[in-house]
């Protein structure tokens, strides 16, 4: 599942020490739907599942798009190879699950992706999987299943269609 993988990161700015450099900004839904997709919460102490927190962030990216990035501290993505890019893109070298990937934010990362698969159900109501399947999922790990599942064109299509940044 890891790999490189490049993503635009927008109103970033870098902050540098001895051997960590740290890069703060916000990433859409195009760029978050990578980060599922490519590294998920292997290296996240904590397991997601749904509760409260999750629904309250899916209940602000239905109705509050635009506030998301201000009522979230978003992601944690630690990766050892981080190489900047022209237009505020990076691509990130993912090597070691252990201890490279969405450190902290696995609330974020379920909740952000069922709003998708609900989203793209809503635009596609013949797509698998159905709402019963998605409703199903009270865990990442029946999540990221069903992530892997659904055509990518599809979701990426509709992704690219999607309002909201995710601090990273």
């Amino acid at each position: 599942m890891y790999r490189d993988i490049t993503i635009k990161v927008d109103n970033f700015y870098c902050q540098k020490h001895d051997r960590v450099n740290k890069i703060i900004g916000t990433i859409s839904a195009k760029n978050f739907s990578k980060l599922i997709s490519s590294v998920g919460l292997t290296a996240n102490p904590r397991k997601s599942k749904v509760g409260k927190i999750t629904n309250a962030i899916q209940d602000t990216l239905e109705h509050h798009p635009d506030l998301f990035s201000f009522k979230s501290k978003g992601l944690l993505v630690a990766t050892s190879q981080c190489k900047p890019l022209e237009r505020g893109r990076f691509t990130l070298s993912f090597n070691d699950p252990s201890y490279e990937g969405v450190l902290d934010g696995g609330h974020n990362m379920l909740a952000i992706g069922l709003h998708i698969l609900y989203q793209l159900l809503d635009n596609n109501p013949e797509m698998s999987p159905t709402k019963t399947q998605i409703d199903k999922c009270k865990r990442w790990d029946q999540f990221i299943e069903l992530w892997h599942n659904q055509d990518s064109v599809l979701r990426d299509d509709l992704v690219e269609k999607m309002d909201f940044q995710v601090p990273i």
